[in-house]
């Protein structure tokens, strides 16, 4: 009887899981996220953890965007406000965590970004072009690599020093996703 309970409630905890998507782990997003972009990979930033993975489909432009959030500690995890009819799935998380930044990787879209960026320069090799907005505490980034676009964010900002800081975590991040893909 014992055994038949432990069996049901292993099949039951399995078939739970199954139905709610964001209750995966970190390998099962990618995993799913590479049927889409096959080089795909998750950035590791030291210090930081993901605490959520979301898709981000792009109708007008027929490209999906996967949107990373770390946070510098990841808490609990959360109920997603987005369901299945919205364009946005949680793939991973959410977890409690101050969003401290984002990245988003997508395959690059042809035509000519709506964003204009009023600084460009190389960083650990890579050349990014970013807006700093001192009133906001706010850096975004944007550059191309190993054939993929990313688009980071902070909120955190609030000095020269932050920023160079944020600079170089971020482009070393990528530097050493490049680096392990060609091992």
């Amino acid at each position: 009887m014992r055994k038949s309970l432990f069996i049901f409630f292993t099949l039951f905890t399995v078939f739970l899981s199954a139905c709610n998507p964001s209750d995966r782990s970190l390998a099962e997003a990618v995993r799913d996220i590479r049927e889409t972009i096959p080089n795909f990979t998750i950035p590791v930033l030291d210090g930081y953890e993901v605490n959520s993975v979301f898709d981000i489909s792009l109708p007008q432009s027929d490209t999906s965007a996967f949107i990373i959030n770390y946070t510098e500690r990841k808490g609990k995890k959360l109920k997603s406000e987005f369901g299945p009819e919205d364009s946005i799935q949680a793939l991973y998380g959410p977890y409690e965590g101050d969003g401290l930044l984002e990245i988003g990787i997508s395959e690059p879209v042809a035509g000519k970004s709506t964003t204009e960026y009023e600084n460009t320069r190389t960083v650990n090799g890579l050349t990014i072009q970013y807006n700093r907005s001192v009133p906001l505490n706010a850096i975004l980034i944007s550059t191309e690599y190993n054939g993929l676009s990313y688009l980071a964010s902070s909120r955190s900002i609030t000095n020269e020093y932050e920023e160079e800081q944020f600079l170089e975590l971020f482009t070393k991040a990528l530097k050493e996703l490049g680096e392990n893909r060609n091992e």
